[in-house]
């Protein structure tokens, strides 16, 4: 994991939206989902619960990002 990928939970954390989200952090919104769907991969947890109302952190997800720097 490195800090880009932080970067992407945190700010899919703050906007509960991944058009939101993606537009912040300059993306297209697939790739935002693809890097997402590594990044879970990779830790072996899912972080978000994904809906058409949005995103929403899991438990696993709300402790990962309350350990996060806060920018």
């Amino acid at each position: 994991m490195n800090k880009s990928d932080l970067q992407v939970i945190a700010v899919l954390a703050e906007e509960g939206n991944m058009r939101r989200a993606s537009e912040r952090l300059f993306v297209s919104q697939p790739a935002l989902s693809q890097r997402l769907q590594h990044i879970e991969r990779d830790w072996g947890v899912p972080i978000f619960i994904r809906s058409k109302r949005g995103v929403s952190l899991t438990a696993a997800g709300e402790v990962i990002v309350a350990f996060l720097p806060r920018c």
